[in-house]
């Protein structure tokens, strides 16, 4: 498996990318993601954020609304606040080494949300009864990271606008009558996921997260409902 620290995307795939950001929406938002499930909350994790003074008490809870589409771990349909998201993952998740307790797939994603989704498309889904819906209701701690030109991070607000970098999320989740934990490290702008390795590789050391929890949301729907 590589490790986070050695992973290039193929050339095939990063021109690919530039294309897409030339010729296509420019409210399309891209990244890479990294997530993981659990059941009970990490203390590492949650240690690092309350260091950096989140802690997941102090946050109010929301609750986002996502279409449960069968057979599908590759496209997502969400409701927060009003408004819709469209996700699409944009190639195959890739095995990567974090640490030497945790390994993660690294996904490509495209997100469209309310306005920007052709209105035939919200038609559709406001119209038809095909989708189960399921409701999570969130508590979210996160901060942006950016790596400077001397390889040095600068921690910024979850809200903060920053063109690169990478954003990292630690989220209690209430699902089904079930309480589940995820995190995730979601690359946007121009970030290489490999210059952000051993800033990553540092905050999770005592981390176990295998590669059997890694997963993005569509494929974690799907297998609580398969569970059911």
């Amino acid at each position: 498996m590589q490790t986070l620290a050695t992973y290039r995307q193929p050339l095939w795939q990063q021109i690919t990318r530039r294309m897409r950001r030339m010729f296509q929406l420019k409210t399309v938002y891209r990244s890479q993601e990294l997530r993981w499930f659990f059941t009970a909350p990490d203390s590492g994790i949650q240690h690092w954020f309350s260091s950096h003074g989140r802690n997941l008490k102090d946050v109010p809870a929301r609750t986002d609304i996502y279409f449960y589409l069968p057979e599908n771990n590759h496209r997502s349909i969400k409701l927060r606040d009003g408004n819709m998201e469209l996700k699409r993952r944009c190639s195959s998740p890739k095995a990567v080494q974090i640490s030497p307790v945790a390994a993660g797939l690294l996904e490509s994603w495209e997100k469209l949300i309310g306005k920007q989704i052709p209105v035939k498309i919200l038609n559709d889904i406001d119209n038809s009864n095909n989708y189960f819906r399921i409701r999570i209701q969130k508590q979210r701690v996160g901060v942006k990271v950016v790596r400077k030109e001397n390889a040095t991070y600068e921690l910024y607000d979850l809200f903060a606008q920053t063109e690169d970098g990478c954003q990292l999320e630690y989220t209690k989740l209430e699902v089904e009558g079930q309480t589940w934990y995820t995190f995730a490290a979601e690359w946007f702008g121009n970030a290489i996921p490999g210059e952000y390795a051993e800033f990553l590789s540092n905050m999770l050391h005592t981390s176990h997260l295998p590669l059997n929890h890694s997963m993005a949301y569509p494929a974690f729907i799907r297998s609580i409902m398969v569970d059911k």
